[in-house]
């Protein structure tokens, strides 16, 4: 929300969760923090529902929240069809007219066509589907009557009436719930056991990771964890240094230089280990992939800025966790994964341990 605020100029009052991956705890916390809306697929709930409309979340102690459900084959379609993003102008004139609502259209009632669909697709996965997404914006749907709107402006001028039950946990990418970021599905090619090696090893090495922030960095912040949420605005330079300290420092003093070095090698520690759980390290069918080895890089960057600040170990423990994650094509082990990744120069991280 803080990244979202410094590149618009405004506060974020909708946020898109990572595979659209809910909980009603997820939901609620959002509410809490300012957040009125977010957005699901269809299957996220419990019952049928009508995507031309948004609908009411109820949440603990009186809070709710706004989902909006998008269409399934048109997002579906624009993502991976490529035959159905050949011309803007004939995906509007039919695909679009064709998923309107002939009741609510008779009626001159509202309605909204949510099309969800991943931005690395534009330009990257799909070579020139920037092109027909920007035409059909600009040109198509326009042409066809349609008005292109936000989901917060359309919230605004028709504001959810209907209420839903959602199903939990559940996200988009895998209509059987979030098992596939965990200990695996069964909608997942080959053999998934170590999923959940690997995120015991990272959960485990965040938890020891943890406990070192708070016990080293307790001298220096009035609350480590208030300091360690508001860091982004540090690391990025939109807050300067005396601004930050001034707010997180005991007794609002900037500490002296050995002590804010090694908090700020600890902040960047909690850093990598929040990116260490990329949820693309656990969507796919195999280990030896670029996406978990990335997730074992973000570890090993916290193990070594941890170890560097306070010359505590976190490196064995973290391999012996990994040890029994294997890969069912190439029957590379995580250890040997991590093993694999570039050198670092001498002292930025433990002896590696003999016999792995």
């Amino acid at each position: 929300m803080r990244d979202f605020e410094q590149r618009y100029g405004h506060e974020a009052h909708g946020m898109w969760l990572a595979e659209t991956a809910i909980d009603l705890e997820c939901l609620d916390i959002l509410a809490q923090y300012g957040v009125t809306y977010t957005v699901l697929a269809p299957w996220q709930a419990a019952t049928p529902v009508d995507p031309t409309e948004p609908y009411i979340v109820r949440l603990k102690n009186g809070r709710s929240i706004t989902v909006f459900f998008y269409n399934g084959p048109l997002s579906g379609g624009v993502s991976f069809d490529s035959s159905m993003t050949s011309n803007a102008d004939v995906f509007a004139g039919s695909y679009l007219t064709g998923n309107l609502v002939r009741e609510k259209l008779d009626n001159g009632e509202p309605q909204l066509i949510l099309i969800a669909t991943d931005g690395e697709l534009y330009g990257h996965h799909k070579p020139w589907r920037d092109k027909f997404l920007s035409y059909l914006i600009q040109h198509g749907a326009p042409a066809e009557g349609f008005e292109i709107c936000t989901l917060e402006r359309y919230m605004q001028i028709q504001p959810a009436t209907k209420e839903v039950q959602l199903r939990t946990p559940s996200a988009w990418s895998c209509e059987h719930g979030v098992a596939r970021w965990s200990g695996g599905c069964t909608c997942t090619e080959g053999e998934s056991s170590w999923k959940s090696v690997l995120r015991r090893a990272l959960s485990r090495l965040a938890e020891r990771g943890d406990l070192l922030f708070e016990q080293y960095t307790a001298e220096v912040f009035q609350d480590p964890w208030a300091a360690r949420n508001d860091y982004l605005a540090l690391r990025n330079g939109w807050e300067s240094e005396e601004s930050f300290w001034s707010r997180h420092g005991k007794g609002g003093q900037r500490p002296e230089q050995q002590l804010e070095y090694r908090a700020r090698l600890l902040l960047e520690a909690q850093y990598y280990q929040q990116y260490s759980f990329t949820s693309c390290a656990f969507f796919f069918e195999d280990l030896d992939r670029i996406e978990p080895r990335n997730a074992i890089a973000f570890a090993r960057r916290a193990i070594s800025l941890t170890w560097q600040a306070v010359d505590v170990d976190l490196q064995y423990d973290f391999l012996q966790d990994l040890l029994p994650a294997r890969s069912w094509r190439s029957q590379q082990s995580g250890v040997g994964l991590y093993k694999e990744l570039p050198e670092v120069d001498a002292g930025l991280l433990p002896p590696f341990p003999l016999g792995m």
